[in-house]
């Protein structure tokens, strides 16, 4: 099962060429979320799991976009190596929006992510829920999927949008949510865990912590006297359940990047210290002990959630075929097809006023005569004509409107219809306000039956062409035949998916950690 996270990782190449932007919300495929504050040393981690300066790097917000990087362990006879004028000899990384090209300097990767960023979220500090994929191969990488998200905030910058910090809150929630995901919790050892912002969301979404991996930054710069030895050993009771457990870390100072200090320099530094100051636990702690238990909690992860993905993706591959399958029945008779649905319309929304003993929603029919004889009822029964008018002013009125020809046994007509003006145009406005009520409720009615009669209409097929462009469904239109392309091509990648899946499934489940994984 050496190539488990590789597969994966093809399956999500295959949906991103089919169209579908963001797969990880479509399929909920398995992976590993890094989720930490801004300066908690996010970047030191994964360059450190990497083994290469890649990642962009300032005194604010840097990652405005989720990044997401793919591990490829490749060996140094890999035929992926063997490329034209002549074979990569190190680490290359290749874009997803950049296809066919290799990136060999990782200077030059830093500027891709950079431009990408402000491509997709901006010159300034907004964000971005778009992500940016990457690809990197290496023979000193152990596979991986990763996604790095940005820092969580609790004071904007001044140039940063008012509502900065619920936006990267939802964009991390967007991600975490995905009950296949683990959770890659970042946090410094100088912080207290109970104020951990990381661990709090990752709780948010994971109570009882199975999904939840901690990591203890910033070891070395613990105060004199203190160490995080209890914490590591879950000697002492923790705020939050974290069930993966806990692995610390020493990362480069600011100074050290500054100094240019190799990431190779700096793993012997971190071996040293963790030998002479957590002499027990050494051997379970830092980098490359994270690299392994996070390749190896990947792969048991993937390998869990292989069944109900396989099914996600059988159930979205049928969804596929019977639109591929409603294509194949042309409408031959344009008038009788109108014809049709005409009929069927008139029929569904005759029942819908006029009753039907449905046991779903309440129809227009009961809402519209509820608006007459309860609604309306109430406000005509509570008018009173005579408001304004005194039975003085009543008087006058009649007397007024006889001028000359006065008669006392006989009141003329004019005298009752200008005395009901004034009412009626206070009635008139209540009158209205059922109008406009009854009116949206025919309209809720014509677009449920609407809804109702796409699904007998090609299915999905129509589900944005119906009603206003039956037009474009009766002929073969440029934009019907580029959807009908479409959802064959989807149809084709569901197909492909599963069968990797299932090929997957089929591998004996002792080869489920790489050779290369257990040498390290």
């Amino acid at each position: 099962m050496d190539a488990i996270i590789p597969q994966i990782n093809e399956i999500q190449e295959l949906f991103a060429t089919a169209g579908q932007a963001n797969v990880f919300e479509t399929v909920q495929f398995p992976n590993i979320v890094v989720v930490g504050e801004q300066s908690a040393g996010k970047s030191s981690v994964l360059e450190g799991i990497v083994g290469q300066d890649f990642l962009p790097r300032g005194i604010d917000m840097v990652t405005r976009t989720p990044l997401v990087i793919q591990l490829n362990h490749v060996t140094k006879e890999d035929p992926k190596r063997k490329r034209e004028p002549k074979p990569i000899a190190g680490d290359w990384v290749e874009f997803s929006h950049k296809r066919g090209e290799i990136f060999e300097d990782f200077k030059k990767v830093r500027e891709e992510i950079e431009t990408q960023t402000v491509k997709l979220a901006g010159d300034g500090k907004n964000i971005s829920n778009e992500a940016i994929v990457l690809k990197l191969f290496s023979s000193r990488v152990v596979n991986l999927s990763l996604v790095d998200l940005p820092g969580l905030v609790k004071n904007p910058y001044p140039d940063q949008p008012l509502d900065i910090e619920e936006q990267i809150r939802n964009l991390v929630l967007e991600y975490i949510t995905n009950p296949n995901s683990i959770i890659l919790a970042i946090t410094p050892a100088t912080q207290d865990l109970a104020a951990s912002e990381s661990l709090k969301i990752a709780s948010q979404v994971d109570k009882d912590g199975h999904r939840i991996l901690a990591v203890l930054t910033k070891l070395d710069r613990m105060d004199n006297g203190t160490n995080a030895s209890e914490i590591l050993t879950k000697r002492v009771q923790l705020p939050r359940n974290i069930k993966l457990g806990m692995i610390g870390v020493v990362n480069r100072s600011q100074q050290d990047i500054q100094d240019g200090k190799a990431l190779s320099a700096q793993l012997n530094t971190e071996k040293e210290f963790l030998f002479k100051h957590y002499p027990g636990i050494c051997h379970q702690n830092g980098v490359p002990f994270l690299t392994k238990t996070l390749n190896e909690l990947l792969m048991k992860h993937i390998s869990a959630c292989l069944p109900p993905l396989q099914q996600r993706l059988e159930t979205m591959k049928s969804q596929y075929e019977n639109q591929v399958t409603s294509f194949d029945k042309p409408v031959n008779n344009k008038e009788e097809t109108m014809l049709s649905i005409i009929t069927e319309f008139c029929k569904e929304f005759e029942k819908a006023i006029d009753g039907w003993a449905t046991k779903d929603k309440e129809q227009a029919g009961y809402r519209i005569g509820y608006l007459f004889a309860h609604v309306l009822s109430e406000k005509l029964n509570s008018a009173d004509p005579m408001e304004n008018l005194s039975p003085r002013q009543l008087l006058n009125a009649i007397h007024n409107s006889t001028g000359t020809y006065f008669n006392p046994f006989f009141i003329q007509e004019k005298t009752y219809r200008q005395l009901l003006e004034e009412p009626i145009q206070n009635l008139e406005i209540s009158c209205l306000d059922i109008y406009e009520r009854v009116y949206e409720e025919l309209l809720k009615a014509v677009e449920d039956i609407c809804n109702k009669l796409k699904d007998k209409l090609h299915d999905d097929l129509v589900r944005d062409l119906y009603p206003h462009r039956v037009d474009e469904l009766m002929a073969d239109s440029p934009e019907m035949m580029a959807y009908k392309e479409d959802v064959m091509n989807k149809t084709e990648v569901m197909k492909e998916a599963i069968s990797k899946i299932q090929k997957m499934r089929e591998t004996p489940s002792n080869e489920i950690i790489p050779k290369m994984v257990k040498s390290l």
